[in-house]
């Protein structure tokens, strides 16, 4: 579960510091380019553990938290792959 957090930390501080400005394609990229890349399947992962681990969690309020870590996750990844779209880069392959 730490890992979990620390990927969707890490997913919200690169939406987060998102500008206006800072969505427009910078003369060499390349670097944030590949972390996005990278991102997306970490994310896709950590939604799949939360996704499937819900109905077996005993405590009510893991699970109300892995169901709110899924639908975060999914509209992050939503976020990233669109990012990568507007700079015609798409993800790693697994």
């Amino acid at each position: 579960m730490r890992r979990l957090g620390c990927f969707v930390v890490i997913a919200v501080l690169a939406a987060g510091c998102a500008t206006p400005a800072a969505n427009q394609p910078a003369a060499n990229d390349q670097t944030d380019v590949w972390f996005m890349q990278h991102m997306v399947p970490h994310l896709l992962q950590d939604i799949s553990i939360a996704y499937l681990t819900r109905d077996r969690l005993a405590n009510p309020e893991l699970t109300r938290l892995a169901d709110r870590i899924h639908r975060r996750g999914q509209a992050q990844v939503a976020e990233l792959q669109g990012w990568l779209a507007d700079r015609q880069a798409r993800p790693p392959r697994p």
